[in-house]
């Protein structure tokens, strides 16, 4: 529940302070308040503000509904905090505690804002710049204002804080893309030996060991495809980061981050939700006859269709992580566009089953107790083999 959320996030705060994430998220919030402009719609400079806000906690910390809803009831309701058992302090409470469904209702309506989906990706590069303001006054705490009055310093602490960041993102990204191209194979090769080789064997009595091969190598490929061709960032970027946090500490003229919020035309939308079902049906069509040309069976492919969404989905969720300080300068290319277009269904679709699935727990039990259990008891077979790994495993990351 929402109060029981409340509580958390107090005991939480409690516990474990973050009074400098916190500032992180003020200054960010007061930089670039001012500077997010609506075009074509109206909204309350109120609603705006807290938009603005959410947007940053979501960006800066991926802060989830519950944590913002206890910082907006704070900010709207700082008594809260000062609250004791006084006369007055208790007729508050009871004011509060009659307005408490409508408060919520009011709260929800601003977590679920669809300002929210295209204010996000606007301040990537802020989110960047602050991450490495803070990160150097994390380093140096009381002795920051120094480093902060010397340009040729602070861009020297910016430099090393990014350089580390690319180092520590790479080593992350390379052992995510190791496990998730190990899991996937092995998952693959499981279920060849339980579903479709039987199937092959006694339903349809014509083993295609052809397609089996290839539905079992075919993902975890391109998963490792996919991973490994993302381009390290280069001195091109970290010159731009440089730039960005030297412009908002010395005072340099701000972005104006442009919104267009408006209603769009019934029309245009039911055209592009046809066009979106035309490419949908385009890119599933032809992978299947390809597949039907290549031998496979209508239960091979079932199975390559759902990894292709997933390892498309999961690639792209590592590509995303890996550029995660890439600052972004301008729009994708003619070319680019046009594979994300016909991409696009691919991956919204293994997006959708990984949300299915992390609701489903049958699906959770298969993949730890049938699959991860087996294979960790395994490895405790042999303390050489398991040594072994780990050194093949520090080489590739």
């Amino acid at each position: 529940s929402a109060i029981g959320s409340m509580c958390a996030c107090e005991v939480e705060d409690i516990l474990f302070p973050s009074v400098i994430k916190e500032a992180a998220a003020d200054a960010m919030y007061s930089y670039i308040k001012d500077s997010v402009n609506i075009k074509d719609a109206e909204i309350h400079p109120f609603a705006l503000n807290m938009q603005i806000y959410i947007a940053t906690h979501r960006s800066l910390f991926k802060s989830d509904d519950a944590r913002l809803f206890y910082n907006m009831w704070i900010i709207n309701y700082p008594e809260w905090l000062h609250i004791n058992t006084n006369d007055a302090s208790r007729e508050r409470l009871r004011e509060m505690s009659a307005q408490y469904l409508s408060i919520k209702e009011d709260f929800r309506s601003h977590l679920k804002h669809p300002i929210q989906t295209k204010l996000i990706p606007k301040l990537k590069n802020h989110v960047i710049y602050f991450s490495a303001i803070f990160g150097v006054i994390g380093k140096f705490g009381k002795d920051s204002q120094r480093i902060f009055s010397n340009y040729d310093a602070l861009s020297e602490e910016v430099r090393s804080f990014i350089s580390q960041k690319y180092i520590d993102e790479k080593k992350r990204v390379g052992k995510m893309a190791w496990r998730a191209v190990f899991y996937i194979f092995i998952t693959k090769i499981i279920l060849a030996l339980l579903i479709e080789l039987p199937y092959d064997l006694f339903v349809a009595h014509s083993a295609k060991f052809l397609a089996l091969g290839v539905n079992i190598v075919f993902h975890p490929l391109l998963l490792m495809t996919i991973t490994r061709s993302v381009v390290s960032l280069g001195e091109d970027n970290t010159e731009r980061i440089i730039s960005g946090v030297n412009d908002i500490v010395y005072g340099a003229e701000k972005k104006k981050i442009s919104l267009n919020i408006s209603e769009k035309n019934n029309i245009l939308l039911y055209v592009a939700f046809v066009l979106y079902g035309f490419l949908f049906v385009i890119s599933f069509g032809f992978i299947l006859l390809a597949l039907k040309l290549a031998g496979f069976n209508w239960i091979g492919m079932m199975f390559f269709v759902f990894f292709l969404t997933l390892v498309s989905f999961f690639g792209l969720r590592i590509r995303h992580i890996a550029k995660m300080w890439n600052v972004r300068v301008k729009n994708a290319g003619f070319f680019a566009f046009i594979w994300d277009v016909f991409t696009l269904p691919i991956v919204s679709l293994g997006r959708w089953l990984t949300q299915k699935f992390a609701a489903i727990n049958i699906f959770v039990f298969i993949m730890d107790f049938i699959i991860e259990t087996p294979f960790k008891a395994f490895l405790k077979i042999s303390d050489s083999f398991i040594s072994f790994v780990k050194e093949k495993k520090e080489e590739i990351v």
